[in-house]
């Protein structure tokens, strides 16, 4: 039987699937409140005009998020900080202006009685209505959820072709095959991924058509997609490839031995010309927090552990440093409250190849506070994280395809996923099950390189 790669508990004290890998910070203060959001979201009536909702939208969504990446530019940009400024999200045609050519917005707002689905790219911007209860769709998706979490789910083809149906059927005729989908999600949607969804008419996923990825607002999108442009998968780049931690057996116990990511980051190293491959006990905070500021591109294959009630202590596990690292009792793990701490400015993308990496405690108005969102903070534009626990031997074949198409086709992060994906779902059979597939998804900035100039597979 197949060991499963896990730690996908909330704590690492609680029992684990042995073949997974899983296992209030000053922003917080910055959050819109849940009363604001929602007189916002009442605020969008049939009267406004597109300018005028797109507005009240943006000045709800990822707030804090925005400040953090906006205060930190303006600092690289003037050397110095106004702590008092405040900073406005940017209006519907600044983001028309700024969405680079070949992508599509496609952004959600899940009302109680409806479901608001915007399409925007740079010459146009509309809305169309989903007709649903919020109720009933958090049931639907939940269902959905379960289902897909599961690699003996059922029914997982008729569930994704009802969400299809309510999500991306009434902007169908709108959406170009040609662009990157950049999507906007809101509420439970945060959680689901839109590229298992399957098409009514063709009975395809919708990954098989489009390239998709995934931002917690416009503005946050528009401002990451700056910062991506500088991503260039013909550069040499540097990677730090972080492999199978030797961690604290005592402190973590219920945690799988990662065989299956030790040799993925291995072969990931190997992709790349330059670079440093952290694997066992190698893989400290010391030396990862030695390799990162200097890494173009960062892969971390590892459990991690997601605490859903105090989301600034989700953490990676490392090795222990057998020499001592003077680090305290954290030595031996990476939290988001550090990462949000960081600055990298050089690191333009970041794989986190582990469970649950990109979920955590849903803040109305702000999304999901996850491990991906602390590495958007700290500066990285584009950042690969998954939505469940995923199985070890499926997630290393992912993965090494991922890194070897980006760089061998010279394609952007989302485009490179997609087609990685696509090797699984299309070759063993054992892993078509969207479980194996479907989990990680693309966060942040649209790169420069556009997949309307590369052919379809």
């Amino acid at each position: 039987m197949n060991p499963v790669h896990t730690a996908c508990t909330s704590n690492a004290a609680h029992p684990a699937t042995p073949s997974l890998r899983c296992s209030r910070h000053a922003v917080l203060g910055k959050m819109k409140s849940g009363v604001e959001v929602a007189t916002t979201m009442r605020s969008i009536s049939p009267a406004c005009t597109p300018a005028e909702a797109s507005a009240l939208l943006q000045a709800s969504r990822a707030r804090s998020l925005l400040d953090l990446m906006l205060r930190e530019n303006a600092k690289q940009t003037n050397g110095e900080q106004n702590p008092g400024q405040v900073f406005a999200p940017f209006s519907l045609s600044e983001i028309k202006q700024k969405l680079p050519e070949a992508n599509q917005i496609v952004e959600y707002t899940v009302l109680e009685s409806k479901i608001l689905i915007w399409v925007i790219d740079r010459n146009d911007a509309q809305v169309k209505e989903s007709r649903i209860s919020r109720a009933e769709l958090e049931a639907r998706v939940g269902n959905y959820l379960r289902s897909i979490a599961d690699p003996k789910g059922e029914d997982v083809s008729r569930q994704g072709k009802e969400l299809f149906d309510l999500l991306i059927k009434p902007v169908a005729m709108l959406l170009d095959s040609e662009k990157q989908l950049n999507i906007i999600p809101d509420k439970i949607l945060n959680s689901l991924p839109f590229d298992s969804l399957v098409s009514t008419s063709s009975g395809r996923f919708l990954i098989e058509d489009y390239s998709l990825s995934y931002a917690p607002s416009a503005s946050v999108l528009v401002l990451a997609s700056a910062d991506a442009e500088t991503i260039d998968a013909n550069h040499a780049e540097y990677i730090l490839a972080v492999g199978n931690p030797t961690f604290d057996q005592e402190r973590y116990g219920l945690l799988a031995n990662l065989k299956d990511a030790a040799k993925e980051a291995g072969q990931v190293k190997e992709t790349y010309k330059r670079g440093s491959v952290l694997i066992g006990p190698d893989a400290t905070k010391r030396n990862i927090l030695t390799e990162l500021p200097k890494s173009d591109v960062a892969h971390f294959a590892l459990h991690s552990i997601e605490e859903p009630h105090d989301e600034m202590h989700s953490r990676l596990v490392l090795a222990r440093d057998q020499n001592g690292s003077g680090l305290g009792a954290s030595e031996d793990v990476l939290e988001a409250r550090e990462i949000y701490e960081m600055r990298l400015p050089a690191t333009r993308l970041v794989i986190l190849s582990a469970c649950q990496t990109g979920t955590g405690r849903y803040y109305r108005g702000e999304g999901t506070f996850s491990v991906a969102r602390a590495f958007m903070a700290s500066g990285v534009p584009v950042v690969v994280a998954s939505l469940w626990a995923v199985d070890s031997e499926a997630t290393a074949e992912l993965m090494i395809n991922l890194h070897q198409i980006r760089k061998q086709q010279r394609l952007p992060t989302a485009e490179a996923l997609r087609r990685a994906q696509l090797r699984i779902l299309q070759g063993n059979e054992r892993f078509r099950h969207p479980y194996y597939w479907a989990a990680f998804l693309v966060y942040g900035g649209s790169e420069k390189s556009s997949v309307n100039l590369v052919s379809r597979n």
